[in-house]
């Protein structure tokens, strides 16, 4: 499925709370850009309950989503400076990148441009998790697995300097993030949406077969966003040897939905993977 997390605001959290804000997006799933681009438009507005949202600037994504242009300025950045991602997904993500270049687009590679921001996020994300169940706690230790217990503990842990030195972060990152539009005239960043391939999943309880499901690794390439507030989307573009989906990221500057959807619709023509589907036995 395809994905999109909007700017901060573009979809209000109102009349539900925002208990990871200013970290949590509302945003569209769907089959195809076009399908997310078309909920995108019905659902993007201000709402004055959310102090995060802002007016819809009356640009029609769907429309956005059906060019065919085949030009822009693409950042590559496989390992965005601080991880290490598994050889199969970077190499289904490596091929998606040079479908774009052979299709015309020009492509830069960025990599390393983050200093670590995963100490950042981790501080930020498990405060909020505290918070959220502070008054649940004999719950969440009974009825929890142990990794999010552990997020819980960190979070309930964590001091005052601790977290104005993770928001210092935050704004470090965002910095970044504008440097790197600006210095190489890049459109949109790309990296690998995940590290890992899915993980396991027990066939008979539907829990997930790995103990470490709440760790920081897997989906560490969607923190920067999630950061900094700006758009992203993901993108399927082919399968692992083992037949397991692998999505490419696309994120953009603040307020620059409609050129992340634009750029999601290239990757996708590009690619050509809808009516595909994985050969499992």
């Amino acid at each position: 499925v395809v994905g999109h997390k909007p700017t901060l605001g573009r979809v209000p959290h109102a009349p539900l709370r925002a208990g990871f804000a200013p970290m949590s997006h509302l945003g569209p799933i769907g089959r195809s850009v076009g399908d997310v681009a078309m909920m995108l438009d019905v659902i993007a507005a201000q709402d004055h309950r959310d102090p995060a949202s802002f007016p819809s600037e009356g640009v029609c994504y769907a429309e956005i989503s059906q060019e065919s242009r085949s030009e822009g300025r693409i950042g590559w950045a496989p390992q965005l400076g601080t991880t290490t991602v598994d050889d199969d997904v970077l190499k289904v993500c490596g091929s998606a990148v040079e479908a774009l270049v052979a299709n015309g687009y020009t492509v830069v590679d960025i990599d390393p441009f983050l200093d670590d921001w995963t100490d950042a996020w981790a501080i930020l994300f498990d405060v909020m998790m505290a918070s959220l169940v502070a008054e649940r706690l004999s719950d969440i230790y009974r009825l929890s697995e142990p990794s999010l217990i552990a997020r819980v503990e960190h979070g309930l842990g964590v001091d005052a300097i601790e977290i104005a030195k993770a928001e210092a972060t935050r704004r470090d990152v965002w910095a970044a993030f504008h440097r790197i539009y600006e210095q190489f005239d890049v459109d949109v960043v790309v990296t690998p949406a995940l590290l890992d391939p899915p993980l396991p999943v027990d066939p008979q309880t539907g829990v997930i077969d790995e103990p470490e499901a709440w760790s920081d690794r897997w989906f560490m390439h969607m923190y920067p966003a999630n950061l900094t507030g700006q758009p992203a989307a993901s993108v399927p573009v082919g399968t692992t040897v083992d037949g397991l989906p692998v999505g490419l990221q696309v994120m953009g500057s603040r307020f620059a939905d409609g050129k992340v959807i634009r750029f999601a619709s290239a990757v996708e023509r590009c690619i050509n993977w809808l009516g595909t589907r994985p050969d499992f036995d």
